[in-house]
């Protein structure tokens, strides 16, 4: 893997390829069955297939923009004091977001489909879609706030290693000078007193 995509992943606290996949498949559905009724409960396979493949296309794109949205804020607002303000203006663009690509893709639709294309009231589709959204992204905040803490955490302990290292060669820096002293003091008391024997054996054992 590339090293900007481990960064992202680092951003994002886990590899989302395959909760991306499957929660747009799961979203589809689901919208699918709010809108629609369930396509492949009321129409024929192709018919359905092409509902739902719109509504795997709304989830695409709301999911994708949402996480490229999410990963700009982190990056803007790494701290644990800016929670408040990166997840406001999350919910804030989150809600734009759903709003322009509702109805750019209805506009779009509508100009392909003509009168066979019939989009659901504005209202009738922002909450349930906003809900939505804003459970996986819920999921999402989570996974981020526990590896952040998983961080913090080794982190602490390693400025506490460090501490207790720094503080450990300082006391060992201090008891070589002293140790050295008393052993040369002892060395001179020996050769003054004692025979030469006595002083190359302490040496030998210094």
């Amino acid at each position: 893997m590339s090293i900007r995509g481990n960064r992202r992943i680092d951003i994002i606290g886990f590899n989302d390829f395959w909760f991306v996949v499957i929660g747009t498949v799961v979203t589809s559905l689901i919208t699918d069955f709010l809108f629609n009724g369930g396509s492949f409960l009321k129409y024929s396979l192709g018919d359905a297939f092409v509902n739902w493949s719109i509504s795997w296309l709304f989830a695409i794109c709301n999911w994708l923009i949402m996480r490229k949205v999410m990963i700009v804020l982190r990056k803007w607002y790494p701290d644990f004091k800016d929670n408040i303000k990166r997840i406001t203006l999350l919910f804030l663009l989150i809600i734009l977001t759903i709003i322009v690509i509702d109805r750019f893709g209805s506009f779009t639709l509508g100009k392909l489909f003509g009168d066979d294309y019939h989009h659901p009231a504005k209202s009738q589709l922002l909450l349930p879609i906003l809900l939505i959204s804003i459970m996986i992204l819920a999921i999402y905040e989570a996974i981020y706030f526990y590896k952040r803490l998983q961080n913090s955490i080794r982190e602490e302990e390693q400025t506490k290693q460090m501490v207790i290292e720094g503080q450990l060669d300082a006391l060992r820096n201090q008891a070589r000078p002293h140790f050295l002293f008393n052993s040369f003091n002892t060395l001179r008391d020996i050769i003054e007193n004692d025979p030469k024997s006595n002083a190359i054996e302490f040496v030998d054992r210094l």
